[in-house]
């Protein structure tokens, strides 16, 4: 794969693009509409992908749709499912063609996923990003969020805070990666969809490991002692 089209995939997607909704448990998840993933595609590609149907069943309460996607040499396979909307006087299906496009769209997702695009929305057990939702008091669950509403009521991440961690971290001879596997195993979000708030944090901390370790005066015998940070495992060996 060429590096221009691999960039391509694994950019992360814009702040814009990202919605949330809330999820089981009262969890907020993160989602791009798959017209994003789409026009991804298109552009790694230039319009050189396809993908088809290679298997689709209707249960009892679920649709489930299998999906091949072909881009660049590569295929890759994806499942996805939808519950099937009944009406509520008899219990019948309402449009089961609504509810297969439904799960095609997230079948299209996963397997685009696999390519690299709208990967940092997910966590290592490949559930989407999500911050719980609970009131300050830390009793009972905040209403659901409407659309447009950030998680924590805290808007996300700028630009300009995700630059300044990249700086700290480079400056700190760190690497990138690893630092991002320890924001996400930490603060379960990938650090390009956290809030303002954690991202605050986050460079604060940062600078505070930068300080020079405090240097004790010795006991007149040339012994003074240096006190090290406490390392988070994100540097470079």
């Amino acid at each position: 794969m060429e590096s221009k089209t691999k960039d391509i995939l694994n950019r992360p997607f814009e702040r814009t693009q990202v919605k949330e909704r809330v999820g089981p448990g009262g969890r907020t998840l993160s989602y791009v509409a798959i017209g994003d993933y789409i026009a991804r595609l298109n552009e790694a590609f230039d319009g050189g992908w396809s993908y088809e149907i290679t298997d689709a069943r209707i249960l009892d309460e679920e649709v489930v749709v299998q999906i091949r996607l072909t881009a660049g040499g590569m295929v890759k396979m994806g499942m996805g499912g939808a519950a099937i909307t009944k009406r509520r006087d008899n219990g019948k299906p309402v449009a089961i063609a609504h509810d297969l496009t439904a799960a095609e769209a997230r079948g299209l997702k996963r397997a685009s996923r696999l390519m690299g695009i709208g990967a940092a929305l997910y966590l290592d057990d490949e559930e989407p990003a999500a911050i719980e939702q609970q009131d300050q008091r830390g009793s009972g669950s905040r209403p659901a969020q409407q659309e447009g509403e950030t998680q924590n009521d805290s808007p996300r991440i700028t630009n300009a805070q995700l630059a300044k961690l990249r700086s700290l971290v480079a400056n700190g001879s760190g690497d990138w990666g690893a630092f991002r596997n320890s924001v996400r195993e930490r603060h379960r979000v990938n650090v390009e969809y956290a809030d303002r708030r954690l991202a605050s944090t986050l460079i604060q901390e940062m600078l505070e490991r930068s300080k020079p370790a405090p240097v004790h005066g010795g006991n007149g015998n040339g012994n003074g002692t240096a006190h090290g940070g406490n390392g988070t495992g994100w540097r470079r060996s």
